[in-house]
């Protein structure tokens, strides 16, 4: 049985807590620090969780096959400092930096210009709650959803809710401008739209017109210039991750690959994720709740309900389960956004995990790759 507590305050250390909340949680921070773990080290830790080792010694952790809760006062103690210290799970990249295991995605939104207040709101409403990584693209509203994040983001630095060291922004370049020229360019106009001097990493969003080469180049040519921190693609399939690893060569500095990957689409699995996380390369995973289709999956419904989630939270925290795997569900309403949030503290048992397996099989064979 997986545990799940709905009220641990995880993501919402920026939500403005009362000076009561706030001195009740330093007692119980106080209590867990200097009481529980130092009688923990008399008494030994228990053992910690798998890790699996990808290329050049980082290592990603995988899901305990014991549910954490049944630690004890070990629990308590880590589930404190965790959530306090350390809101969200990261992985490593493969050049350095860690991404968050979970992110907000934004495509549809910047459509409307009669939606763009509600959708400033929504994101700036997840970065109060704690959410830290925001995906989005030129492609998205033609710029329009670039605009959005970039205002979220400007009220939430004005108001110091978050720093800009705190935030992960990544944005994506038309395949049609990822020439030697045009990504530099495309570059620009996404960072004026977003009102920030860099991007964390930035993808192209599918293969197009240009020699990937040329893409690669301009790629390095920007990181070099620190306008982005890392670079990346999107819509990828192994034999295009084999080619672009060709082209630009090894060790490949491509940071990750977004693609869509969830319960119910699991094709990735039987090579390309493997391929990546022979890398060390995280994998994003876009539409993780098959753009909603799986919060109405009876057998989805039957299992969380056990669980005491929702399907959609169980599906999404499956896919974060998942070494090397990051998902960015996308969400406009606040009850989506915490329930979002809430389902990273989800944490799966191998019956869990196995259950899902025969609800939603692995793939038996390699299939193209899915693209929405």
């Amino acid at each position: 049985m997986a545990g799940w507590d709905a009220c641990t305050g995880r993501g919402k250390q920026h939500a403005g807590p009362s000076i009561g909340a706030f001195a009740f949680g330093l007692a119980q921070l106080y209590f867990a620090l200097f009481v529980v773990l130092p009688a923990l080290r008399k008494r030994g830790a228990p053992a910690p969780a798998k890790t699996w080792e990808g290329a050049e010694g980082l290592e990603w952790e995988v899901a305990s096959p014991a549910p954490f809760h049944t630690f004890g006062a070990w629990a308590f103690a880590s589930a404190w400092i965790d959530a306090i210290l350390s809101p969200m799970r990261t992985l490593p990249l493969p050049l350095g930096g860690r991404m968050p295991v979970l992110g907000l995605g934004t495509w549809r939104m910047g459509e409307e210009r009669g939606r763009r207040r509600a959708e400033v709101a929504a994101v700036r409403a997840a970065i109060e709650m704690g959410w830290r990584l925001i995906d989005t693209a030129e492609m998205y509203g033609e710029g329009g959803a670039e605009e959005v994040v970039g205002q979220a983001i400007a009220e939430a630095l004005r108001t110091g809710d978050v720093t800009r060291e705190e935030l992960f922004v990544v944005s994506k370049v038309y395949p049609h401008n990822a020439s030697r020229k045009g990504t530099p360019a495309a570059r620009a106009r996404s960072l004026a739209r977003l009102g920030l001097d860099h991007v964390d990493l930035y993808l192209l969003h599918w293969r197009g017109e240009h020699a990937l080469a040329e893409t690669c180049e301009a790629m390095r040519a920007l990181a070099d210039g620190g306008r982005i921190r890392h670079w990346g693609v999107s819509n990828f399939d192994t034999e295009d991750m084999e080619e672009l690893a060709a082209v630009c060569g090894e060790p490949l500095d491509c940071a990750a690959n977004q693609v869509y990957y969830s319960v119910g689409e699991r094709g990735p699995e039987f090579s390309l994720l493997p391929w990546q996380r022979s890398r060390a390369m995280p994998l994003m995973a876009y539409s993780p709740i098959d753009q909603g289709a799986l919060a109405s999956d009876a057998a989805l419904k039957k299992m969380a309900q056990r669980l005491g989630v929702t399907a959609a939270q169980l599906a999404l925290a499956w896919v974060i389960a998942q070494p090397g795997v990051v998902a960015i569900p996308k969400a406009v309403s606040e009850t989506h956004l915490r329930d979002n949030l809430a389902a990273a503290d989800l944490q799966l048992s191998v019956e869990d995990l196995a259950e899902i397996d025969r609800l939603h099989p692995p793939p038996r064979r390699r299939k193209p790759l899915a693209m929405i």
